[in-house]
């Protein structure tokens, strides 16, 4: 079971700074714990600068003003090509300043750059903070885009007062094309978890095939 100790606390609230799990599911639905040890490695591994527990504190304070100071997630996915909401973070300072937008297609693609102009009406702050004395705020950037951007990734540069950065945009559909076939189903599965009684829990091309013939049934 998880150390319900400041220190351990102050380590997996890092740990979900960096995106990374503490625990997981075995085949058998037993919960496995990471050790302190192997979880300090995988965070000096991503870039935290910890190597004991003495070191998260100040780790943590740097991971939040890191995240903060990212004004855009690197990617953003426009579901047939419309743009979402975007999450803007941006000093105190500029929570009224206008949003600007330019989106490049991708190399090659159709059509011209897009811009949209974003005022505090269509960005309006949705929270407000402050990280180690300097204040910021996540605006949340709604852009109707004059249209649809075409499947592809494209560059995404966002800009308010002189702060700014860039991410990229995947344009993608909701579903498959058909492809013109005629069957318009099939089974999904990753080997390692196509489980039989004759395998060792994970499996094996003599259990695809067994699984390719019952489908093709």
């Amino acid at each position: 079971m998880p150390d319900g100790s400041a220190a351990a606390r102050s380590l997996g609230a890092l740990a979900r700074a960096y995106g990374v799990w503490r625990s997981y599911e075995d085949a058998h639905h037993r919960r496995h714990w990471i050790s302190r040890r192997s979880l300090l490695g995988v965070l000096s591994g991503l870039g935290a600068p910890v190597e004991t527990l003495a070191d998260v504190p100040d780790a943590l304070r740097a991971r939040h003003r890191e995240l903060w100071e990212r004004v855009v997630e690197p990617v953003a996915v426009a579901w047939e090509g419309r743009l979402p909401s975007l999450e803007v973070r941006v000093p105190a300072r500029l929570a009224e300043a206008p949003v600007l937008l330019r989106i490049e297609p991708e190399e090659d693609g159709p059509g011209d750059p897009v811009r949209v102009r974003l005022g505090p009406e269509e960005a309006p702050v949705a929270r407000a903070v402050e990280v180690d004395g300097a204040g910021f705020v996540s605006r949340t950037a709604r852009p109707s885009l004059p249209r649809p951007l075409p499947l592809g990734y494209h560059r995404l540069e966002v800009s308010v007062g002189r702060t700014s950065a860039t991410a990229t945009v995947v344009a993608a559909p909701r579903r498959a094309p058909d492809g013109g076939i005629e069957r318009e189903w099939g089974v999904f599965l990753p080997l390692h978890a196509l489980h039989t009684r004759r395998s060792w829990g994970v499996g094996d091309l003599s259990d695809l095939q067994e699984l390719a013939g019952w489908v093709g049934e």
